[in-house]
């Protein structure tokens, strides 16, 4: 209709009038091209074109099927992941979002449904596999808890061989599942969909302005300069006075860390550059934080968190049966300076009048610069079934939810957690920079699903309780050699099923 007109029109221009009018309409079309082309949209890294935020790796079409993804919500909360419909905030919009780019791109429809606890989600996975019913596309599992299991048995696709995935594209995390591989296969999958379970340190901005005067530089700018150490942390944490009352009670004290000396003391480990288990110059995988590349530093690490894990300047918890639960004296009392938690709890954060900000976990000492920050992942990683039917399908919708999370990533920080962060372009660096692009897991916390105890070595033995935790060297030693044997059958177990797989 549009076009008959306008053809019906320009008949009655003089040549000079009509001249003028199509240097206007290509002068408009131009400058409309030139305006999609420079859209621009505000992330972490500035700003991006609007075009560049279309798939290179996969060809658009139409599967005109359905991706049916497996979470397990224990570690892994399922509104960041997917969401049936979208609730009007921020996030459910750009998860819904990510959901219909997608559906678009792929004509693929994502359906989410729960693995149940990670104490019983193992069972009814082998059992889908073993069946090849189709009905998991892929399972975002525990981040231990049944995963040597299902690497050991072959339940899992390597991603080497997943067609559809470029594990080089940025948005996925090939370091990080290098970090878990096995003679050479990466049976773990971890991109940028399953980034927002990261262990982190709050702080309350409003407290810590009491201490500025003691402090040379701000608490950003010693994470920028690569300053930001387990003795910094501590000695921040030991400008916070105490005991208000007098009366010896913890009712109304104030503390310079608190948390639970459980999951989240597992990262100061990690973020020493210290791992349970490592691949030594034989190439034999074993416990490897008391080898004599890393038992001075071990001892060191252990001493000082033990110290200050009795210490009047910190409250923390050594749960009851591993149970995790919030802190006692959490941030949002306004009594802790800073506290041990994860990114995804951030929100909860945010309906206290609350003024905080996030840093990552200390370096073991300056020398690490050249390893930087490194912070422990918790969530859970993506597990394609061995026999996982459109296997082209699998991949390619991996592919592009992975592509898309970085938008939901950006929505966390600037819109989720609104003013907090997004007003505070030192917080949103913070977590793009120094948390997210530093995430590390290794060998040892994954696949010592049997080995609980090699796994929270750092809260076992610097325990803050009147037995005041156990005795290093004797706690080391008895489960050393055992573990050690256990890993070896691991992998043995791995190859072996690896060539009958093949076959």
């Amino acid at each position: 209709m549009f076009r008959k007109d306008f053809f019906k029109m320009i008949k009655h221009f003089k040549p000079i009038a009509l001249i003028l009018v199509l240097l206007m309409i290509v002068s408009c079309f131009a400058s409309c091209v030139v305006l999609e082309d420079e859209i621009e949209i505000d992330g972490p890294g500035g700003s991006q074109n609007e075009a560049e935020k279309v798939p290179q790796t996969v060809e658009k079409k139409d599967y005109g099927a359905e991706f049916y993804l497996s979470i397990l919500p224990d570690v892994n909360p399922m509104k960041y992941y997917w969401v049936e419909k979208s609730e009007g905030d921020a996030m459910s919009e750009a998860i819904y979002a990510r959901q219909e780019k997608v559906y678009e791109y792929l004509g693929v429809e994502i359906v989410a449904s729960s693995a149940g606890s990670y104490r019983d989600y193992v069972e009814p996975f082998r059992s889908a596999v073993e069946k090849r019913d189709g009905s998991v596309d892929c399972l975002i599992s525990h981040v231990q808890t049944g995963v040597s299991g299902f690497v050991k048995n072959m339940y899992l696709k390597d991603f080497n061989e997943l067609k559809g995935v470029d594990i080089t594209q940025d948005y996925w995390n090939a370091d990080f599942m290098d970090r878990l591989s096995i003679d050479g296969s990466r049976y773990i999958g971890f991109s940028n969909f399953n980034i927002l379970y990261t262990q982190v340190i709050a702080f309350n901005k409003d407290m810590l302005d009491q201490y500025a005067g003691s402090m040379e530089k701000t608490l950003y700018q010693m994470v920028e300069d690569y300053e930001w150490t387990i003795d910094e942390m501590l000695a921040l944490a030991q400008l916070v006075s105490i005991d208000k009352t007098g009366d010896g009670k913890t009712d109304d004290d104030t503390y310079g860390l608190t948390g639970q000396q459980w999951v989240p003391w597992i990262n100061f480990f990690h973020a020493s550059n210290i791992n349970l288990v490592e691949m030594n110059e034989a190439g034999k995988y074993e416990i490897s934080f008391m080898n004599s590349v890393n038992a001075e530093k071990t001892n060191t690490l252990v001493k000082k968190l033990k110290d200050f894990a009795a210490s009047e300047f910190a409250y923390l918890e050594f749960p009851s049966g591993g149970t995790i639960g919030s802190p006692k004296v959490p941030l949002t009392t306004g009594r802790s300076l800073m506290q041990l938690t994860s990114t995804y709890t951030l929100e909860s954060f945010l309906k206290y009048d609350l003024n905080f900000g996030v840093v990552p976990y200390p370096m073991f000492d300056t020398n690490q610069k050249n390893v930087g920050y490194r912070s422990l992942q918790w969530g859970g990683y993506l597990c394609v079934p061995s026999y996982v039917e459109n296997e082209l399908k699998v991949g390619e919708t991996l592919e592009i939810v992975s592509f898309y999370s970085d938008d939901v990533m950006v929505t966390f920080y600037e819109k989720m957690l609104g003013k907090q962060v997004a007003d505070v372009p030192e917080d949103a660096k913070m977590l793009d920079e120094y948390i997210w692009d530093t995430v590390t897991t290794d060998f040892g916390q994954t696949y010592g699903d049997d080995a609980s105890y090699v796994l929270y070595f750092l809260p076992y033995v610097t325990r803050a309780t009147e037995d005041g935790g156990k005795e290093l060297m004797s706690y080391y030693n008895s489960f050393y050699q055992n573990t050690n044997t256990s890993i070896d059958k691991f992998i043995k177990d791995v190859k072996t099923n690896k060539d009958k797989f093949a076959k």
